[in-house]
């Protein structure tokens, strides 16, 4: 933790750093006279104390900032010295002032906490490394992404002209998959799926943004973007587990990043819990200063999305009667329609909360949120450990996103610091700890649905589950309804969802 804040401090410009030390160092003075009231017959005491006091911390802040050249002695520490001794000389009344001296320095006092306290929240947050997670995925990850799916096409091409007896020459000119004349070689593109967790949801959807053709002739033509990628790819399906992309995402009507890459996929999920504090606290407040939101609501982010749990705002905190109804698949005595943008709300408390509906008027072309299938994760119990794991170290079902305790939504008091002290204080091996953010990888349900969505399609992960039954669908509303998880079909195939294989065809 020490190497950390010597880093920040380190990385602090040279105006903060200078602003830090000035507003710590007076602050500190002005606030010590304020309550030991010197007079002036032990001023030369207080003055040496000061100038000391001050010269030392001073010294040692700019040596840890690593400032010592832009920040010297002379002037900048005559300056600071000069003025502690003239707030010591108010303090002792050897200034005349025409306002009593102790209120001056309580407002001199203020001011120094407040810009200092301006400081810290900066430094505070440089601590944390969310902000500079968010750049390096956005400046780095993505970008290595992109070059290493370029490389996998490359290495497939040139595998594929060896194969075909291509000569070099003429394959370095090859950019497509189509375009090896040998009728022997099988020319199917690899289907490409993703699973991205948290800030790896931006990641994947800005790296299929960079890969998409904007000028592609079947956007132009047609209206609709071919899912090939490239030379030798073409997208599947697309996993968001606890997606830290902002919730304006799904609301804006607006050509976004999300849209973008959305609508080359045949299917698309998401995985959110109401209880993920990782996403409710640390990101939404560190982007409350840079994301252009206009409420509270539209701040949050998509792996807060819940599914409807209650009817109106005076049910928000009372337990359904029949607490496994509202769990497995959405059924349409909620919404006859059963459009996701109806029924996903985002909560901002268990006393506030709004549909996605009421945030913003979605016209039918811009329903972004329609195109996704939701598993709301708050309630989930299950065991922890591997899915293919015969004998796993317990078999007590357990919360594993939250206590699972089944209410219409969280409070503050009971929950939420419940679940606080789960998260930040428990150890992962300890059997009370929770993972709010990243448990979906831990409980053996879960695991298995996200693998099986990702690489099998949601047809074919009903058949693998339940390939006995006579309705599929029902069986498997049943076991996400003995999990405690709900679930909400995408209301509207993608574009190149294949003919009854998309979640949308199964409502």
């Amino acid at each position: 933790m020490s190497n950390k804040i010597k880093f920040a401090l380190e990385a602090l410009p040279t105006l903060l750093l200078g602003i830090l030390i000035s507003t710590l160092i007076l602050g500190i003075v002005t606030v010590a006279l304020l309550f030991f009231q010197p007079t002036q017959a032990n001023s030369i005491v207080n003055f040496v104390g000061i100038l000391l006091f001050s010269g030392l911390i001073s010294f040692g802040l700019t040596k840890l900032g690593d400032a010592s050249r832009v920040l010297p002695i002379f002037p900048n520490g005559v300056i600071l010295l000069f003025c502690a001794a003239l707030i010591c000389a108010i303090a002792t009344h050897l200034i005349p002032l025409p306002i009593n001296s102790n209120s001056l320095l309580l407002l001199m006092a203020v001011f120094y906490v407040l810009f200092l306290g301006i400081i810290l929240a900066l430094i505070a947050l440089k601590l944390v490394t969310y902000p500079g997670d968010r750049f390096r995925a956005t400046n780095y990850a993505v970008i290595d992404l992109v070059e290493f799916i370029k490389q996998i096409e490359r290495a497939v091409i040139k595998e594929l002209c060896v194969q075909a007896k291509v000569p070099d020459e003429e394959c370095s000119k090859i950019r497509n998959i189509e375009d090896i004349e040998d009728a022997s070689i099988a020319k199917n593109r690899i289907r490409l799926s993703f699973i991205s967790h948290s800030l790896g949801c931006e990641v994947v959807t800005q790296t299929i943004r960079i890969l998409s053709d904007v000028f592609d002739p079947n956007l132009r033509n047609e209206g609709e973007p071919s899912p090939n990628i490239g030379g030798v790819f073409s997208l599947g399906r697309i996993v968001l587990v606890a997606p830290d992309i902002p919730l304006e995402s799904i609301l804006s009507s607006r050509s976004n990043f999300l849209k973008s890459s959305l609508r080359r996929f045949e299917e698309a999920y998401v995985f959110s819990n109401e209880a993920d504090l990782a996403l409710r606290l640390a990101s939404t407040a560190a982007n409350y200063f840079s994301f252009p939101s206009r409420s509270r609501f539209r701040g949050y982010k998509l792996g807060n999305i819940t599914v409807k749990h209650f009817a109106n705002q005076d049910d928000s905190r009372k337990y359904q009667l029949d607490k496994d109804r509202n769990y497995g698949i959405l059924k349409s005595e909620n919404d006859p329609d059963k459009q996701p943008h109806k029924n996903l709300e985002i909560r901002a408390s268990n006393l506030e909360h709004k549909t996605i509906d009421e945030l913003i008027n979605l016209k039918e072309e811009t329903a972004i949120a329609d195109f996704f299938t939701y598993f709301d994760c708050t309630d989930y119990k299950d065991i922890k450990g591997d899915p293919l794991d015969p004998n796993p170290p317990n078999l007590i079902p357990k919360g594993i996103l939250s206590h699972a305790l089944r209410k219409s939504a969280l409070n503050l008091w009971s929950d939420y610091i419940g679940v606080s002290v789960a998260y930040f204080l428990k150890k992962s091996e300890d059997p009370e700890h929770i993972d709010v953010h990243g448990g979906y990888f831990e409980g053996k349900f879960s695991q298995e649905l996200i693998y099986n969505l990702a690489f099998l399609g949601y047809k074919e992960s009903l058949n693998s589950y339940f390939n006995n039954s006579t309705n599929p669908t029902d069986a498997f509303s049943q076991a996400c309804r003995s999990k405690g998880i709900q679930v909400l079909l995408a209301s509207k195939p993608l574009p190149n969802a294949p003919v009854g294989e998309s979640p949308s065809q199964y409502r």
